[in-house]
């Protein structure tokens, strides 16, 4: 995996960002494609910026954080109940979810969220009371670590956005976690305005969300731009999706599942493990590691965690 050519690109973007360059803009110029080589510096990059979003939150923006937040709750409230479970997708360093609470003032409510990044999630977890803090946890927009309709309202604020030509993969499984509705609030290629569709473009950002989501026995509830927004060239949207064959169960107990398997994990200590297959999955200051890049293979783990 390390080869020499990734071991210079890791190092040169450590390098920069001790130097206060943009590593982001040369991430994006130079290594805009997935691939082996490509993955790992683009997540490093994304990781060494945890804490930027919280202090932009902090200063001339927090206005708008807090416009944005009321305005999430007030979409979070219209679609669910006093004890829905509420999931956000790429919840980055918890800005978006932060200001929302304010607003939602049910403390005993589930309310969960993920990200790849352990740093922001770490800075998440700084940023929010200790009610919310334990539903925190690293892992992958593909390949949530939660069983088949274990949250009620599942719902992103720009985390699919750079996902473009994944749509369907993203949509089929959010809806997959969501026992009732799922809540995109992103930009809508369609809606926007042709500067909108040209950056959007450009970076490659998602398109056809509507058309896609047509593609599944859901119902979609609204569909429209939103009036609270940072960038007019990145306005929000909001598309609310209803499952069709819902199931009105109660919550799950243990809802976690293994990412590699779907088989279910259980939580001792510091570990997230299936004793089944051996899978286990580390827990790095109580932020649980569960995407499939973390598994560890430890066939006696259970012989290790009950002895």
């Amino acid at each position: 995996m390390f080869d020499k050519e990734l071991k210079e690109i890791i190092l040169k973007i450590s390098k920069m960002y001790d130097q206060g360059e943009n590593i982001i803009s040369y991430v994006s110029d130079n290594l805009a494609n997935e691939g082996e080589n490509n993955l790992l510096p683009i997540l490093l990059s994304y990781d060494l910026q945890a804490g930027s979003y919280n202090r932009n939150k902090n200063s001339n923006l927090s206005t708008f954080y807090d416009e944005y937040g009321q305005q999430l709750a007030e979409i979070l409230k219209n679609y669910s109940s006093q004890d829905s479970s509420i999931l956000e997708v790429g919840c980055g360093e918890c800005t978006s979810m932060s200001s929302m609470l304010k607003y939602i003032n049910n403390p005993t409510q589930d309310i969960l969220g993920f990200d790849i990044s352990w740093s922001r999630i770490y800075e998440g977890k700084k940023l929010l009371g200790d009610a919310f803090q334990k539903n925190l946890f690293v892992g992958d927009l593909f390949s949530i670590p939660l069983k088949d309709n274990s949250v009620n309202i599942v719902y992103s604020s720009h985390s699919l956005e750079p996902n473009g030509g994944k749509e369907e993969k993203a949509i089929k499984e959010l809806l997959r976690v969501a026992k009732e509705k799922v809540i995109l609030i992103e930009p809508i290629y369609e809606l926007a305005s042709d500067k909108q569709k040209d950056r959007m473009k450009y970076h490659g950002y998602v398109q056809n969300l509507k058309s896609t989501i047509e593609k599944f026995n859901v119902n979609i509830l609204r569909y429209e731009l939103l009036p609270i927004f940072s960038n007019p060239l990145n306005q929000s949207g909001i598309i609310v999706i209803e499952k069709k064959d819902n199931k009105q169960s109660k919550n799950l107990v243990n809802p976690w599942q293994c990412p590699a398997t779907g088989l279910q994990l259980e939580k001792f200590d510091d570990v997230f493990f299936n004793k089944k297959v051996g899978f286990a999955y580390p827990i790095l200051k109580d932020i649980p590691l569960l995407r499939t890049e973390h598994l560890i293979i430890a066939s006696k783990i259970s012989e290790a965690l009950y002895k």
